[in-house]
């Protein structure tokens, strides 16, 4: 008989704490499930603004060895009790043998119960209830989505990146623009961030760029193009360094390593022209993609 781990959680993000809750699930079972749900409203301990959007974290929840995720809307749930929560959706639509969370871990109508109960109530069903306790950094800082929501919109990325266990990607369709960058020796992708994902502080980024298997060093303008436009959200602006081609309308991934400055607005043209070769220089001479 095949036994199921199954790991409960909100798992924005997808974090080193998260992998501890998903790798317990896969201590001595067979296969792995995930229980989570989407549209967690603000009011009621959710985020206007997530750390990756649903197709993002399911990517990353299968790449630990996760089989099955059932994400129904929060609506869907939010009136369960306790007890209709480990019937319904543990027992009979999960089958576990074994369930994990982190020790806040809170289910039920308004958050009413606990790890605590989550143990008491599985125990009496025959189900073993495991609890992952906090994850701490290098610094004995406790890993948390927050913290990491924070850390983003401080521009510290690289920090965010070693909190995530991966480095901060967007996979997004790349829109047509104003060609601008072809007149500067600097063509350009533009990308509309997914809407109620988290936009990292304003300002221009080295990273890379995966284009056809392929990964190239890259700049990324995060903002709303000061000096040639009036734009009122934020878009991705890359340039691809060592790519030129049409990539209009596919999905391309860009990733994040470290902040280079904050966004401005240039007196002319020329000045920005100069800065983006200053940016490519800073990226080729520091980015290391091995």
């Amino acid at each position: 008989m095949i036994k199921i781990g199954v790991a409960l959680g909100y798992f924005d993000g997808v974090h080193i704490g998260h992998k501890q809750v998903v790798a317990e699930a896969a201590r001595g079972t067979d296969k792995i499930a995930v229980f989570t749900f989407t549209g967690l409203p603000p009011k009621m301990g959710g985020f206007a603004e997530n750390i990756t959007d649903e197709p993002h974290k399911e990517e990353l929840l299968h790449s630990l060895g996760v089989s099955e995720i059932l994400a129904p809307p929060f609506e869907d749930i939010r009136h369960l009790s306790p007890e209709e929560f480990v019937d319904n959706i543990i027992a009979e639509r999960m089958n576990a043998d074994v369930v994990t969370s982190g020790a806040d871990f809170r289910f039920g109508e308004r958050g009413a119960a606990n790890a605590d109960d989550l143990a008491r109530l599985c125990g009496k069903r025959g189900i073993e209830a495991r609890q992952v306790g906090t994850v701490l950094d290098e610094n004995g800082v406790a890993v948390s989505s927050s913290l990491i929501r924070e850390k983003l919109k401080q521009g510290e990325i690289a920090y965010a990146n070693k909190l995530l266990g991966y480095d901060i990607s967007y996979t997004l369709e790349v829109l047509r623009g104003n060609m601008l960058g072809r007149t500067l020796n600097a063509p350009t992708i533009n990308q509309k961030l997914t809407p109620g994902v988290l936009s990292p502080k304003r300002g221009v980024y080295a990273g890379y760029t995966r284009v056809n298997g392929i990964t190239y060093p890259s700049v990324t303008n995060i903002g709303v193009k000061p000096t040639v436009g009036s734009f009122t959200e934020p878009l991705l602006e890359t340039h691809i360094i060592g790519w030129d081609g049409d990539l209009y309308g596919q999905h391309i991934t860009v990733s994040l390593l470290r902040f280079i400055r904050e966004e401005q607005k240039f007196g002319s043209l020329e000045e920005l022209k100069s800065q983006i070769e200053s940016d490519k220089r800073n990226v080729v001479s520091k980015t290391s993609l091995l």
